[in-house]
């Protein structure tokens, strides 16, 4: 979508931001994160997009529209809550209206010495 290019070209900066910044960051003890929602209702809406564009907002999501802003706001008390995410760093939390399905390689360690579970690595994907 070209008239949302600018958009969406500052969110893929700001989370190649927030990885380096934290890495910067990390041995002073201070902790980077970002939030990345999806579609949101808030002013912004109708003082920028036309009223034919308006009743769209969201709707390419798979649940068919923008979130609230109350629906977002744990993400972002998450981050800020040292007890829930002090080992959080770097992180990008995307509250966007999809849902996701986590998929990881847990490989069985077992030697002579060692018997275990060990994460051999992961990722997300869309369900």
């Amino acid at each position: 979508m070209p008239e949302v290019l600018d958009y969406t070209s500052t969110k893929g900066a700001i989370v190649g931001f927030t990885r380096s910044l934290s890495l910067q960051l990390i041995n002073r003890e201070i902790r980077v994160n970002t939030v990345a929602p999806g579609p949101v209702w808030t002013p912004l809406q109708p003082a920028s997009m036309t009223a034919e564009i308006i009743p769209k907002v969201g709707s390419q999501t798979p649940m068919g529209r923008a979130a609230q802003p109350y629906e977002i706001a744990p993400s972002y008390v998450f981050l800020a809550c040292n007890q829930c995410s002090s080992y959080f760093s770097g992180q990008v939390l995307h509250p966007n209206g999809k849902k996701l399905c986590c998929l990881f390689l847990i490989v069985r360690v077992h030697t002579d010495t060692v018997d275990g579970i060990a994460f051999a690595g992961g990722m997300i994907v869309n369900a």
